[in-house]
Order: structure tokens, then sequence, then C-alpha cells
């Protein structure tokens, strides 16, 4: 795969990204054609965006400076460009970040932001952000994405959007800080591992761990059997459990007290009443 990312003012290629150089002429073909598609798609999208009410329609300046933007348009900006981050024919899943370098030189400085490295890329989160359910990503700011996609051990870690997708009903109810935490507690786990070595259901399960632990901590969730996790019948059963025997000892307790009052009635001596049971009539 080839991809144009650098063009002179005339519009000729000046730099390639390839795997192979020179690259195929077939690849020269197909960098031309997702150039073109780069050319003419971003600036609609960014128009879009516009008329959706999400980016000013004045261009940022010394006394409009940009805006931090939010999960809305970040959002909407993501799923804008997904159709053509999936297109297999013109975009390679591995070679994206070239992709995205193309993209910033048809983009305007209201919808790009700066990169905060090689891998730590705005376009990219805007795109792993718009493939969660909206009703999922509204939960959050934009920040606190940011924060948890940003994480040393996740952001390369494409899976921990699929296990994600898998827990949003649990995740959902975090709240801002608890999902901040949840990514601290991911990076101490697998910090300096290299998480390759997992299977996906090897990894889900240590995601999980994290998971049930960040949860144990807030009260109102402690108690509840955790739905997404494969322990979950074991627990809700032993919960049961426990409510049954509660329910039966607090049975046995209130027979041996009506025993002992029927016992302490009928077969002594009877008790005589006193003037406080019976008070004397007002006069």
């Amino acid at each position: 795969m080839a991809v144009i990312v650098e063009k002179d003012e005339r519009g000729n290629a000046v730099k390639v990204r390839s795997l192979t150089f020179p690259p195929a002429r077939e690849e020269e073909e197909l960098a031309s054609e997702l150039d073109e598609l780069l050319r003419r798609r971003i600036p609609e999208i960014e128009a879009e965006l516009v008329v959706a009410g999400l980016l000013s329609p004045e261009m940022p300046s010394a006394e409009r400076p940009v805006s931090g933007g939010d999960t809305r348009l970040w959002y909407e900006l993501g799923k804008r460009l997904g159709p053509m981050l999936n297109d297999d024919r013109l975009v390679k899943p591995g070679e994206r970040t070239w992709v995205y370098e193309a993209m910033r030189m048809y983009g305007t400085r209201r919808i790009l932001r700066k990169d905060r490295g090689p891998t730590r890329l705005h376009l990219d989160y805007c795109y792993r952000l718009s493939r969660f359910p909206w009703e999922f990503a509204q939960r959050l700011r934009w920040g606190d994405w940011v924060f948890f996609i940003d994480s040393r051990s996740l952001r390369q870690e494409p899976r921990v959007d699929k296990w994600l997708l898998t827990r949003i009903e649990r995740i959902g109810t975090l709240g801002r800080a608890h999902f901040r935490k949840l990514a601290q507690e991911l990076n101490a786990i697998f910090k300096g591992k290299d998480t390759g070595v997992f299977s996906d259901q090897e990894l889900f399960a240590r995601y999980d761990r994290a998971l049930e632990k960040i949860e144990s901590g807030i009260p109102d969730l402690s108690a509840r059997p955790q739905s997404g996790s494969a322990d979950a019948p074991d627990r809700s059963r032993a919960q049961e459990t426990a409510r049954c025997k509660r329910k039966r000892q607090s049975r046995e307790a209130s027979s041996s007290r009506k025993r002992r009052r029927k016992h302490d009635g009928g077969g002594g001596t009877a008790l005589r009443p006193t003037s406080a049971d019976h008070p004397a009539p007002e006069a």
C-alpha cells in the first residue's frame, strides 16, 4: 500500500509512504485514488459539521481561537471518517497512521488538533470513539475518552475497544471518575507488558478483574451481580443462598420467642397486673 502524505503547490506528490520503494504501479494508482477521495471528502465533512451546528462557519484566528470541541463533535467527525478508513481496498488497517497524516493535508484548524505523539493521533481517537454506540459515548466527556484511549497500555491494543463494547452496560454506570480509575488500574496491570501474548479470553479476563476491582469501591455497585463476568451466576446464587439463610434464621428466632412467651405465661404463676398495666381512671 502507498499513501500520498505531502503535495507541492501544483498538487504533485512530493512525499509518499510505502512499504516498498518505489511503489508498484497498482499501489500508485490506489494512492492517487485515495488522495482524490480525501481531497474531496474532508472539506465536505467539515461543511457537514458546520451545517449540523457542531462547527463554527468562521475559521479560527488570533481573535477567535480554536475550541477544544466536545464528545458530540469528535464522535460525528470519527463517524464520517469511518467509511474511508474501513475501505479495505484503499486502506490497510495496519497503515491507517499514514492515512491520518494524509487527511491532515485537507483539513483545517476547525477539525485538526495537535497530535500527542507518533501513535497518539487526534483523528484516530475520533474514529475509535465513533465505533461505540452514541448512547454509551455521550455518557463521558471528550477529555475522559482521551484519558482512557491515551493510556500507554490501551492506545495500541485494539482489543480493548472490543472488550468495552461487550461491557457497555457495566462501564456505562461507572461515572467519569471511576472510568478514569479503570484506565489507571489497567495501566498498572499491563505496565511494561506485551499484551499481544494474551489470547482474547486471557486478556478480557484480566480486564474484567480490573473492572470488578473498580466496581467494588462503588457502594451501589459492589453488592450487585456483575452480568458481564464469567462467575456472575455463582455470585448471584451465593447471594440468594445468603438471603434464604437470613430468612430462615429470622423465622427460627421468632418461633423461639413465641415458645418462651407461651411457657412464661401458661406454665407457672400468672403475672399479677400492676397499676402500670391498668391505670386508675381520672377523677
